[in-house]
């Protein structure tokens, strides 16, 4: 007979107890599995984590110091790959187009939305003016390399106006290039709060429309575990408040 908390059970309660004991071993496995430690592999870009991210992270290990989160930097078709083979587990990523990943295996979260801003030097001769798209023909128009939606967008209609003087390069670089020359970058709001308040580069007025970036995480599904459940809440609260 089994033993069980000081009880001894019947021929009928052990043959009960064979049927459910896996069951049992399951549930606790389960659980086991859900309560461990488990580190984060998490993907974006430079940018985003150096500007966005560190508030976050910080925000994390405050509470879950055992916890590690390994970020990965690269290219966004780089990273949906390797999230679909499980070699990261979440990217934080301006929203991209759906074709680009497998929507049976990746789920998009959506997270806010983030504002999108042309800047300048703080000697260019444009810094005061409320522009025209086409007082943009003599500037080069740096624009970032990844491409939502709204900088789609935003190269077409400088295209239709038969301005082509674009060069696609990093947000870092952008930033750097137009604190010391000339030119007019389009880049996130967010990434540039301390270049701003430092009087470094100049954000400028216009009078045409430029669409905000949504901004969202991209996971598998049914691959979610605590410490990955509690960093995607910090991040939800962070973009609540854009």
């Amino acid at each position: 007979m089994k033993e069980i908390s000081g009880m001894i059970l019947t021929k009928k309660g052990k043959e009960l107890f064979s049927k459910i004991e896996p069951l049992i071993k399951g549930i606790l496995k389960t659980e086991s599995e859900f309560l461990k430690i488990r580190d984060i592999n998490f993907g974006t870009y430079s940018t985003m984590n150096s500007k966005i991210l560190s508030k976050c992270i910080n925000q994390f290990y405050e509470d879950n110091k055992e916890t590690n989160i390994n970020i990965v930097n690269n290219k966004i078709e780089e990273l949906i790959s390797m999230l679909d083979k499980s070699e990261i587990d979440i990217i934080l990523s301006k929203k991209i187009n759906e074709d680009l990943y497998n929507k049976n295996n990746i789920k998009y979260v959506k997270l806010g939305n983030l504002e999108e801003v042309l800047i300048t030097n703080i000697n260019s001769k444009i810094k005061d003016k409320t522009i025209d798209i086409n007082d943009l023909k003599n500037e080069i128009i740096y624009i970032p390399r990844n491409d939502s939606p709204a900088i789609l967008n935003f190269v077409k209609e400088l295209q239709n106006k038969g301005i082509n003087n674009i060069k696609r390069i990093d947000s870092a670089t952008m930033i750097k290039i137009l604190e010391s020359g000339n030119g007019v970058g389009l880049i996130t709001k967010e990434y540039i709060t301390e270049e701003i308040e430092q009087n470094k580069i100049v954000v400028l007025k216009h009078t045409f429309n430029i669409e905000t970036s949504e901004i969202g995480i991209y996971v598998r599904k049914n691959e979610r575990f605590k410490q990955l459940n509690i960093f995607i809440e910090i991040l939800k609260e962070r973009f609540n408040r854009v």
